[in-house]
């Protein structure tokens, strides 16, 4: 009989994955509804929910529960946070700038909500305030490789190459 070759298992394992991520989100998304529908005031299983669908491409929907959060528990930094980067990925900046700039109002040692700031305001078209951010999350936290990378961007973009080099080099 012929066996697999290691090409196939690697795709059948890659599926099973898939196929198993796909399965956990579903089970977690019933579980945070079930939360909710137990105590409608629950903010954390109204974020948490939230996360699994920006994990499912579903930002609108993320966004009404990121909301839904945020109006039980408005100091709730991480939901603030959530709120922004899905508004973000809505496109829609202006809103997104203003609830990073709440979570962080919230929690200023919060390294991902200065980083994702960063991400609006380039969106924005103001890279170098987004610099900026960048390196007020790097400094909460070095080694934050998305932010290395954004800030390398950004410099870039500025045609400031050699600092651009320079946090590249930070990746390494």
């Amino acid at each position: 009989t012929l066996s697999p070759s290691p090409r196939t298992r690697t795709v059948v394992a890659d599926v099973t994955r898939r196929d198993d991520v796909a399965r956990i989100r579903d089970e977690a998304l019933a579980a945070f509804d079930q939360a909710i529908k137990q105590k409608k005031s629950f903010a954390e299983a109204h974020n948490n929910r939230g996360s699994v669908l920006v994990a499912l491409n579903r930002h609108a929907d993320a966004l009404e529960s990121f909301e839904r959060a945020v109006a039980i528990k408005p100091d709730y930094a991480e939901a603030q946070y959530n709120r922004g980067f899905a508004l973000h990925r809505l496109g829609r900046n202006g809103e997104a700038l203003k609830a990073m700039e709440r979570a962080i109002a919230l929690r200023p040692g919060y390294a991902k909500a200065h980083a994702n700031h960063g991400v609006v305001l380039d969106a924005l078209g103001r890279t170098a305030d987004a610099i900026t951010s960048y390196d007020r999350a790097l400094a909460i936290q070095g080694d934050l490789p998305d932010a290395l990378l954004n800030r390398a961007a950004a410099l870039h973009a500025l045609k400031r190459y050699d600092e651009a080099l320079q946090s590249l080099d930070r990746l390494l």
